[in-house]
């Protein structure tokens, strides 16, 4: 933790001509210019670099931040008048990101903001190409007008685009600007002759060569010098990949090559109109999803049109067990089917990754679930409820393979063993279709065969759905290791619904044996004024306690209540969340309560409280030490009014107190020697004008207030 607290001196923000242009003081900044005041180097750098450079041997993001933060607040002339001042104080064009495009979002296309841009800013950032499309698409000739001006369409193959985008976009005033403006500055005649031997060489090219296949595909040379595919960008429906490209051998396919879900794709539309991809003779590698991804499932409500993938022999993933079961899916789309060579290890890598099938001298398609559940005899017969040929199979001494073993024993990782869900998929849904007695004998025999509880997870739709009927919810609970079940929350759904013969299966297996449960939920079911559950829950705990034992054991909490140590780390964590230390002592990291008016305790337990960790006080989330998990507690955090330290405390960390709005007091021991950055700033990143510190006198609070100029009192005044 620093010894520093804001960025006033730290980061340049005592730039008085900065911070006077920010206010939008204009009367200031001119009696400042004639006094010859000028920016600081550091606040000048971060103003042509932005939050990625050094201030002062310090990252300038925090600064950066907090100059978006006061421009997000500022009208279009305003936000002009700050950047064309900056622009002449800097003599470079300023910083432009992605960042100041959402702050000045709300009026970037505005003509003076806009021109704006163009002069004081450096652009390169600036997507340049969307830019046009998106003043096309809003018919905006004038501000069109200046990026003719500032060049952006001085290429003849970027200024055509824009002119059939605008065609298509049906933009007729813009069009019209665009075609008048290459009659005026185009050289016909050379762009015509320029496009005549373009048309040449692509018509006299090989149709293996670079130049023809270049329109197609993209491709880098590896270390062996062979290629690899990296990308598809044609329009065919049949695709099939070159063996080779000019002189050099094509080896291997990299991830997402012809997928229409890989990141930046551009011709998506495309990829998803592909019905057929040939893998030739020759490759040796895929890579992850190269040959389609979740296309079925499809992306922004488009599908695949995919339905045949045909792989070669010459593949590492058919020739190599090993390699079969550590590569990665290259195909993803669920409906596909891939033609493979005639081989047993061809034939595991697609039922591992759950990829239908066929052999190339066959025309039947092999499904993995069904291939997995047909090559275990004994699992049909348990699926099919068919009692003599189950017990035909037993008494041969049949098991459950190994494979289904494990689909229903444990959790799989899905990328790699998603057919095992589809096969678990399929035991749930003969369950649910079964009749009582069938369903309990699928189940029973399942069990037995295992040796322990099937494996419950709540991804199963219909078991933990509204329709499930209590004798299913009942067998769940029978047959299912249930561990992970959320019992109650489970029983409190049931009780919110009055479903009172689910609650009975609950009874029925322990889940109420628990007195303490018990009486939870009766409580639940008086607060939420479910009546028919109350009355159940009532006559249930009457039936299944003793008076005289449940008497007792009230008698012993209310005594165990009583006698409680309020700073036993059991009580303090209903209010605190806190860490133990190196040394041993203890750091708060998180106010859980409620109160206005807190007293931080000097001990938890036998152990002292020595620090405030970073934001452990914070009303804004984004500080805190869990982030949005802890947004309720940053909530209640913005309604402390005060605070008090014990003595312990030696440390307070970064953004402790920040955003903490109604804090107007806080008693700072002599012990605490170190205050970190932004401790009690407000959410501009300035001091809490609010806060009034009670400190020691020759302590390190008043040394510290005294140069961050924060009002205090000495104690003894108080």
């Amino acid at each position: 933790m620093k010894d520093f607290y804001s960025f006033t001196t730290e980061y340049g923000m005592n730039d008085e001509l900065f911070k006077s242009v920010l206010s939008l003081d204009k009367t200031r900044v001119e009696q400042l210019k004639k006094q010859g005041v000028t920016l600081t180097e550091d606040v000048k750098r971060t103003l042509i670099n932005g939050g990625g450079s050094m201030v002062s041997s310090k990252p300038a993001a925090p600064f950066w931040y907090l100059y978006l933060t006061d421009l997000e607040s500022v009208g279009k002339e305003d936000f002009v008048w700050i950047s064309r001042t900056f622009f002449e104080e800097t003599g470079t064009p300023l910083y432009y990101s992605d960042s100041l495009e959402h702050v000045i979002a709300k009026y970037f296309f505005n003509i003076e903001v806009f021109t704006c841009l163009l002069e004081c800013y450096d652009l390169k950032k600036l997507n340049k190409t969307r830019t046009l499309e998106e003043i096309i698409r809003k018919n905006n000739v004038p501000i069109l007008e200046l990026c003719v001006k500032h060049g952006w369409l001085k290429q003849a193959k970027k200024r055509d685009e824009m002119i059939n985008y605008a065609n298509v976009q049906n933009r007729t005033e813009v069009t019209a600007f665009l075609l008048e403006f290459k009659n005026n500055t185009a050289d016909l005649k050379a762009e015509r002759a320029k496009a005549e031997k373009k048309a040449e060489r692509e018509f006299n090219a090989a149709p293996d060569s670079a130049l023809e296949l270049g329109k197609l595909w993209s491709w880098k040379k590896q270390d062996d010098g062979t290629l690899i595919i990296t990308s598809y960008k044609g329009e065919q429906t049949e695709a099939t990949i070159p063996s080779k490209i000019g002189n050099n051998i094509v080896t291997a396919v990299g991830k997402n090559a012809l997928s229409a879900i890989a990141p930046r794709v551009k011709n998506q539309a495309s990829r998803l109109m592909i019905t057929k991809i040939t893998v030739p003779s020759g490759i040796k590698t895929i890579g992850e999803y190269a040959l389609g991804g979740w296309g079925t499932w499809g992306t922004m409500g488009n599908h695949s049109r995919l339905n045949e993938v045909v792989l070669p022999d010459t593949l590492d993933i058919f020739t190599d067990r090993q390699a079969a079961e550590a590569a990665p899916k290259i195909i993803g789309d669920d409906a596909v089917v891939a033609v493979v060579p005639n081989s047993k290890i061809a034939e595991l890598y697609c039922i591992k990754n759950d990829i239908q099938y066929r052999f190339a001298n066959s025309e039947k398609v092999h499904i993995p679930k069904d291939e997995i559940i047909g090559s275990d005899a004994l699992f049909a017969a348990i699926l099919a409820a068919d009692r003599n040929k189950v017990g035909e199979l037993k008494r041969r001494g049949a098991e459950l393979t190994d494979y289904i073993k494990k689909c229903l024993r444990e959790e799989p990782e899905w990328e790699k063993q998603r057919v095992l869900y589809k096969v678990r998929g399929e035991l749930h849904k003969r369950v649910i279709a079964a009749s009582a007695e069938d369903r309990r004998f699928i189940l029973s025999t399942v069990k037995a065969e295992l040796g322990e509880p099937l494996y419950y997870y709540e991804q199963i739709r219909y078991l933990n759905g509204k329709n499930i009927t209590p004798e299913l919810w009942d067998c769940v609970l029978e047959y299912y290791d249930t561990k992970k079940i959320k019992r109650a929350e489970k029983m409190q759904d049931f009780i919110k619904y009055n479903k009172l013969e689910y609650l009975a299966v609950c009874a029925k297996h322990g889940w109420l044996k628990n007195a303490a449960t018990r009486d939870k939920m009766i409580q639940y079911a008086i607060d939420n004024n479910k009546t028919e559950a109350t009355a159940w829950l009532l006559d249930y705990k009457n039936r299944a306690t003793d008076p005289e034992k449940e008497k007792k054991r009230v008698e012993k909490k209310l005594e165990r209540e009583l006698n409680a140590n309020p700073f036993s780390p059991k009580e303090m964590r209903k209010l605190w969340r806190f860490k133990k230390q190196e040394d041993g002592t203890l750091e708060i990291t998180c106010y859980k309560g409620d109160a206005v008016e807190v007293v931080v305790p000097e001990r938890i337990g036998g152990d002292a409280v020595t620090s405030i960790s970073d934001g452990a006080f914070t009303g804004f989330y984004s500080y805190s030490p869990q982030k949005s998990k802890d947004k309720d507690f940053c909530d209640r955090h913005k309604n402390i009014v005060s605070v008090t330290l014990p003595g312990t405390v030696k440390s307070i960390g970064a953004n402790a107190f920040t955003c903490c709005s109604a804090l107007c007091e806080i008693i700072v021991p002599s012990s605490v020697k170190l205050i970190g950055a932004n401790a009690f700033t407000d959410h501009t990143g300035r001091i809490n004008p609010n806060i009034t510190f009670i400190v020691e006198k020759d302590s390190f609070a008043e040394r510290f207030c005294k140069k961050y100029n924060v009002k205090f009192k000495y104690k003894d005044e108080v």
